[in-house]
């Protein structure tokens, strides 16, 4: 089994194995956890986070920035799903299975 520390360098690493987080266009939808300095473990909340900022991405018609700022979105209910997805913590992100019964 691969170490965290590896896991996160090949996360990072970008198609011609470069390891530049700047450049690499998917180190913006990673969830925080992450990074080398995270206490929390990636999981399946961890995908939760990165379709959530592509929904932001979808729905507002913006670049994904963190923090989001979903203050932007008019629907409240799709307001509070994305900050849900978005939640820095992994224990406070919507589970998938949470995610697929609210869509």
């Amino acid at each position: 089994a691969a170490s965290m520390a590896t896991m996160r360098q090949l996360v990072t690493e970008d198609a011609d194995g470069a390891n530049d987080e700047e450049e690499s266009e998917f180190v913006r939808y990673q969830a925080p956890e992450w990074t080398d300095d995270s206490l929390f473990v990636p999981s399946a909340r961890s995908d939760v986070y990165a379709v959530g900022a592509l929904l932001f991405e979808a729905l507002t018609g913006e670049p994904f920035t963190k923090p989001p700022d979903t203050s932007r979105i008019e629907n409240a209910d799709i307001r509070k799903m994305l900050d849900s997805m978005l939640h820095e913590d992994p224990n406070v992100r919507i589970t998938s299975h949470g995610f697929a019964v609210a869509l």
